[in-house]
């Protein structure tokens, strides 16, 4: 069965890849900010099946969504979902890392599978409330002087300092630069954490490659693009023994800002040989890495909106680009190497010859 985690991981790596339209390089418009945001999220599509035998409809991952975390910060208001334009029940699940999905339920169409030549969509909406002024509020006197010791970190799940196939700490080459590292920056973990951030501001240029380098690819080639970075800086903590991870969403860019020299919002991204086609309007799909630093807890480090030092963290697109951009948490990757899940996915749909043809759509409401 294909998997929606493969399609969603897929589609991040694709925009990382194009963050250059898609989340950076955007200018501020004076107006008037809000410290929150009513958001309309529609996530869908369709598949069509370009292959020699009909693909039946559970085999694929057409109605399965991602949906937003309920936080403090963040509240899913209502949700409908949708297919062949009718509207449908659905059932909500988690994945093994706790990630929740909206599933949809056809039990009673007579159609469960997609013919040759033949093109099914659905389509999840939600309306999500989500606060930046919170956020803002959990990195509250953010500075060295403040930073707790080591002795104050708290590892809540061991799996979060882990080592995986992905965040390989054990490298000679990761191991290496983190006692590197260690011997300049070690006063506490906040100390470590700017003098890893320091480290790839001065010595890694942003270069795009599919599929997306390991962590000690980035060391030896002093490149790689924002998902590399942040693998790069997530290897280097979880060796610290400092929990950390992937966390993954979608950024809202209204009208008041623009993608640098491409005015408006909509950008379309092409992948896989034409067999996966991504539309955004409204916004787009970002990644960022999180990290247990005390005594703040769980902060966002941003490699992709700031860079030099807490700016990092300050001006993180989840934080709200200080109350100016709003932005919707889907996803948390913990333990899945989700580089190589990605690469098989887009194995599988050229394989079973299905083109998907994503779309995702943000607006602001009342």
């Amino acid at each position: 069965m294909l998997s929606r985690k493969y399609l969603v991981i897929g589609l991040i790596l694709i925009v990382m890849v194009s963050s250059n339209l898609v989340v950076i390089g955007f200018c501020r418009n004076e107006t008037t900010i809000k410290p929150y945001a009513y958001l309309e999220v529609v996530i869908g599509g369709n598949i069509t099946n370009a292959g020699e035998e009909l693909v039946y409809i559970n085999e694929t991952d057409l109605l399965v969504f991602d949906y937003p975390f309920n936080t403090s910060s963040q509240e899913v208001l209502s949700t409908e979902v949708y297919f062949e334009n009718s509207l449908i029940d659905y059932y909500i699940d988690t994945d093994d890392e706790g990630n929740y999905r909206v599933v949809g339920n056809i039990s009673g169409f007579e159609r469960d599978y997609i013919g040759v030549n033949e093109t099914v969509s659905a389509t999840a909406v939600y309306r999500v409330f989500v606060n930046m002024s919170t956020r803002s509020s959990e990195i509250a006197g953010l500075s060295l002087e403040n930073a707790g010791n080591w002795s104050d970190v708290f590892v809540e799940e061991d799996v979060l300092v882990e080592e995986t196939g992905l965040w390989n700490y054990s490298n000679p080459l990761v191991k290496l630069l983190s006692k590197y590292i260690r011997s300049r920056h070690n006063t506490s973990p906040l100390d470590y954490l700017l003098g890893v951030l320091d480290w790839v501001d001065d010595n890694v240029e942003y270069v795009v490659r599919v599929p997306a380098r390991h962590p000690w690819e980035v060391i030896a080639y002093r490149e790689g693009d924002c998902d590399d970075q942040s693998n790069l800086v997530i290897t280097l903590l979880r060796g610290a023994g400092i929990p950390s991870y992937l966390e993954i969403g979608l950024v809202y860019l209204d009208r008041s800002l623009k993608y640098l020299n491409k005015p408006g919002y909509n950008t379309t991204i092409e992948a896989a040989n034409g067999y996966l086609t991504y539309h955004f309007i409204g916004g787009g799909a970002h990644g960022w890495m999180v990290a247990y630093i005390p005594p703040w807890g769980y902060i966002r480090i941003d490699l992709t909106f700031a860079r030099g030092g807490l700016n990092h963290i300050r001006s993180a697109a989840y934080y709200g680009l200080n109350g100016f951009v709003p932005t919707v948490v889907l996803t948390k990757v913990k333990k899945r190497d989700y580089v190589e899940s990605s690469t098989k996915f887009i194995e599988e749909v050229q394989e079973k010859k299905l083109i998907y043809n994503i779309v995702v759509y943000m607006r602001e409401t009342d």
